[in-house]
């Protein structure tokens, strides 16, 4: 019996060694763009990651999100989460598992236009007969639009089924293998203005 249930673990923490760029560089990056920020749109497209898709926002949607960063072993990373006010987006960065959260996007490293980017690995969830369900790897891209507007962007690529490892659990290493080559299946977008510092 496959003893694991579904796991999502952005790179940064359990691939911090594949991290190479200047750590001082990203985290003034991100320090930049700490703070609380008004969700302007967030859209979806569930057929492909082609620009576009459908607006999602409605009458339940959190109306804010809050971009900040910490350190692991060193490493900056940085996350940008749902949230209903700007206090409340402050009280998440204290106490993020007490949120229920909209929007979530992780970045651990600068990309290669200047913005963040950041890579989420998914193990999928496991079935009776040792098999892994439904891996996934999600790229994430962060953009400065100026005039304190930002766009975050996230592109899943969704796996094939894979045989459980020899202690009988799903991983995120071998979600992401038998997910990286896939093509990408689905885009969300989220933009916002910022609006208060933390």
């Amino acid at each position: 019996m496959i003893r694991s249930t579904q796991l999502v673990l952005p790179l940064m923490i359990f691939g911090l060694l594949f991290a190479c760029s200047d750590g001082n560089s990203f985290a003034d990056k991100a320090a930049s763009f700490e703070g609380v920020y008004e969700v302007l749109d967030y859209t979806r497209n569930p057929d492909s990651c082609e620009n576009g898709g459908d607006s999602i926002l409605d009458e339940n949607s959190q109306s804010h999100f809050v971009i900040y960063s910490s350190t692991f072993f060193g490493f900056t990373v940085v996350s940008a989460m749902g949230c209903d006010t700007i206090a409340a987006c402050r009280d998440a960065v204290e106490n993020p598992t007490a949120m229920i959260i909209s929007y979530s996007f992780s970045f651990d490293r600068i990309s290669d236009g200047g913005g963040m980017s950041g890579t989420e690995r998914s193990s999928g969830f496991s079935s009776a007969e040792d098999i892994c369900k439904e891996p996934s790897v999600r790229y994430t891209e962060f953009t400065s639009q100026g005039d304190g507007q930002v766009e975050l962007v996230k592109n899943t690529h969704y796996g094939q089924d894979y045989p459980a490892d020899s202690e009988g659990y799903c991983t995120t290493d071998l979600g992401y293998e038998a997910s990286k080559d896939s093509p990408c299946a689905e885009r969300v977008t989220l933009t916002g203005k910022f609006v208060d510092s933390l």
